[in-house]
């Protein structure tokens, strides 16, 4: 399990905003014997006023592919 929460307060330019980012995975590499992790697995991005902008929000489940090298 990985992910990241980003929060910034309102400002003159634009509304306070978070990003909530978490990803379920599992690393198929070992299947291979890579020295490198090869994950496989979920995303969900939770995204209140995205960029800043008011009333924009995201979100969405991904199928995510990660390759570190």
């Amino acid at each position: 399990y990985d992910g990241f929460l980003d929060w910034s307060t309102a400002h003159s330019g634009g509304a306070a905003e978070m990003n909530f980012t978490s990803q379920l995975k599992w690393n198929m590499g070992t299947l291979f014997g890579t020295q490198s992790p090869i994950y496989i697995g979920v995303e969900y991005v939770y995204w209140n006023n995205k960029y800043g902008i008011k009333g924009v929000d995201e979100r969405n489940p991904n199928l995510m592919i990660k390759w570190h090298l």
